[in-house]
């Protein structure tokens, strides 16, 4: 967490905006369309718009992206990162789609993808084991 008092502020923002928004309405979407057992278009519909509404609202004042605040980009990558299971295009969101492709061309992010990636392909979500314990 930076120091100065002003980039304290602007930290805590993007923290909040992941917390209260971002995270939350991502992951309805991504329930709804991937893993739900009835797909309800309006639920989905609602959350997908939440997305894309939020996607557009949030700039810097200063233009700066979450970049300079590594803890809180690793916080919102992997809202970002499943953009297509929420129902967005990044295309759409030029601001957004550049940090993400900024994020996404670190080395250690790179590396930390890499870690898990046999999960993140093959994670069996579907069974009635992991329905019942996350569902």
């Amino acid at each position: 967490m930076p120091q100065d008092a002003v980039l304290k502020w602007q930290c805590l923002q993007w923290l909040f905006w992941q917390v209260g928004a971002l995270g939350p309405m991502a992951g309805q979407a991504h329930h709804l369309r991937v893993y739900a057992n009835v797909k309800d278009v309006y639920a989905i519909d609602r959350y997908e718009r939440g997305c894309r509404i939020i996607c557009g609202a949030r700039r810097s004042p200063s233009g700066e992206s979450l970049l300079g605040w590594t803890a809180i980009a690793l916080q919102t990558l992997p809202w970002v990162y499943r953009d297509a299971r929420h129902g967005i295009d990044l295309a759409e969101y030029p601001s957004v789609l550049n940090w993400h492709t900024e994020l996404m061309a670190r080395p250690a992010v790179k590396t930390g993808l890499s870690v898990g990636q046999a999960l993140i392909s093959g994670g069996e979500f579907g069974s009635t084991l992991a329905k019942r314990s996350f569902f």
